[in-house]
This record gives structure tokens, sequence and C-alpha cells, in this order.
């Protein structure tokens, strides 16, 4: 049971027995087209069976097939397979970005957004001041306690 009560409200603010549900973000969903499939699959899926009719029309079956399962399985994995909860197209062209891309990175100092007010300081003249009392250069202590100690006046 939850039982929250906003500063020192009365009872009758009292939020209970209500249930916290997680809220979903970041949702990206492509469309379903037919059953399960989305439009890009079933693109994909569409050109591997033009492709397959073709070569089963133009070359003998045992050729036709190598050939096919050559260039149809680059097609199906396009379709299907999911790297990192990602398509395997957004996949590779992620991963050939980082390999032609530069990988030093250089900090360059951008310019402000704002052009910022340049304020010149004004220097300090620093003057060296006389010490307001003076200071005798030997101590009174040590004359009077010569003077006691030999009962001068």
């Amino acid at each position: 049971m939850l039982g929250v009560r906003i500063c020192n409200a009365p009872s009758s603010l009292t939020i209970s027995n209500m249930r916290q549900y997680s809220v979903p973000q970041f949702i990206e969903r492509e469309a379903k087209i037919i059953v399960f499939l989305t439009f890009k699959q079933f693109f994909y899926l569409i050109i591997v069976g033009i492709l397959g009719y073709l070569l089963f029309r133009i070359f003998p079956f045992g050729s036709a097939i190598i050939i096919f399962l050559l260039t149809g399985g680059p097609f199906l994995a396009l379709a299907f397979i999911q790297v990192g909860g990602q398509p395997l197209t957004t996949f590779l062209a992620n991963y050939l970005g980082f390999i032609r891309g530069g990988k030093k990175y250089t900090w360059k100092k951008k310019e402000a957004i704002y052009p910022m007010k340049i304020i010149k300081k004004k220097k300090i003249e620093i003057k060296e001041e006389k010490p307001l009392l003076k200071i005798a250069s030997e101590s009174q202590l040590k004359k009077l306690r010569t003077k006691v100690e030999l009962k001068m006046r």
C-alpha cells in the first residue's frame, strides 16, 4: 500500500492504494503491412522472389540453387536479421560510416551561440603602505628587564 501525504495536507488529500506503472519511452515501430511483415521486409521478399524466378528460368536447377543462395541469402538477411535491436541495414550503414570516418577526434573550440561582452579588467595598483605604528628596533621589554636587573631608573 502506498500512502503519500503532500506536506501537512489534511487526510482527504492522501493518495493511497494507487498502482504505479512505468511509461514506455523512445518507442519507434514500423507499421506492419501483412501479418508480421513491415514494408521493408515485404519489399526484400518481393526482390528475392523475382530474383529466384529469373534464376530458375535462366539457369539449370543445380546452378540456380547455388546462385540463389548466394544472392537471395543476403536479401533475406537484410529483411529479417536485427543486430542490437536495429535492422541489419542500419547496422551496416553505421558500421561503414565508422570504418570510413576518422577515428581521431581533435577538440576545436567553437564560438559561443550568444556572443559574450568582453570586459576589460582595470589594473589594481598596489601601493606600499608605511606601517601605522613605528616599531622600535630594540624591544622595550628588553630595556625594562635590563633596568630592573641593574636597579636603574
